[in-house]
Parts: structure tokens; C-alpha cells; sequence
């Protein structure tokens, strides 16, 4: 698995096989099973919880080398899980759904033209285009 695929599980870039991620829910603890889930769906490696446990290793060593601390990031170990301590402000995908009811609250046509623009200038990659029926729907919608 690439360095990036294991930071968009984490931060909650939705991929094939990667709907969503524990950033896409900060501070809320994923058990070690649904990580394992998300990551390999049906097909896990061997020994799923040492490899998860070594892409942890990795993630964490990613976000040292990147000065994650320094913004008050950290991915702890948390009651058979993991939880990643960071501010939804810092996740691209909360700051565009707040943006994006601000846009929709506000009568004002030029704060409306401020915030739809700021909003999809956060947005990266495909957007998510899974069918109604696909069982990882639910964890692509907001």
C-alpha cells in the first residue's frame, strides 16, 4: 500500500476500496476490525491487525516528518481502536461542508459568491460517484 493511499484512508479521501476516513470524523475512535474493513475489504492480508498495526507505524511516522504535532495532530491508540486528534477546521472535507451551508444560509448574493468558490477551491480528486446501492454508500455521504 502507498504512502498515499494510507493517507487518504486517514484523512477521508474517498477511493476505490477507501470511501472514507477517521479524519472524516475527528475525534471519534475507529475499532481495529472496521479499519481493517476499510482498508481490505473482504480480502485481508494474513495477519490484518499486525499489518494494520505497521501502516499505523508508517502513518504516524508521515505526520511526524510532516510536523503534524505542531497543529495539535496526533493518531493515538485509543480502547482497541485508533482516533485521530486533529481540528475538523484542518480537514478540507468539514471546512467545505461549512462553507457550503454558510452559502446556503446567507440571503446575501456576495457572501455567496465568496463562499461557493472557497468551498470548491478544498475539493481534490474524483468526486465520490458510487451508486444508491453500493454497501460503502453510507460512508460517502454527508
Amino acid at each position: 500500500m502507498s504512502s498515499n493511499r494510507l493517507i487518504d484512508l486517514w484523512v477521508g479521501v474517498p477511493t476505490p476500496g477507501c470511501p472514507c476516513g477517521p479524519a472524516a470524523q475527528p475525534r471519534t475512535r475507529y475499532a481495529v476490525d472496521r479499519l481493517v474493513t476499510l482498508l481490505w475489504g473482504a480480502d485481508p492480508p494474513g495477519e490484518p491487525r499486525q499489518a494494520l498495526r505497521s501502516h499505523v507505524s508508517r502513518i504516524r511516522r508521515l505526520l511526524a516528518e510532516a510536523g503534524a504535532a505542531d497543529h495539535g495532530i496526533a493518531l493515538i491508540s485509543h480502547r482497541g481502536g485508533y482516533l485521530l486528534r486533529i481540528d475538523p477546521d484542518l480537514v478540507d472535507a468539514h471546512r467545505f461542508r461549512r462553507l457550503i451551508t454558510a452559502a446556503r444560509q446567507t440571503s446575501d448574493l456576495t457572501e455567496r459568491d465568496r463562499l461557493l468558490p472557497e468551498a470548491l477551491a478544498l475539493w481534490r480528486g474524483p468526486t465520490p460517484d458510487r451508486p444508491p446501492t453500493d454497501p460503502l454508500r453510507p460512508h460517502t455521504r454527508w
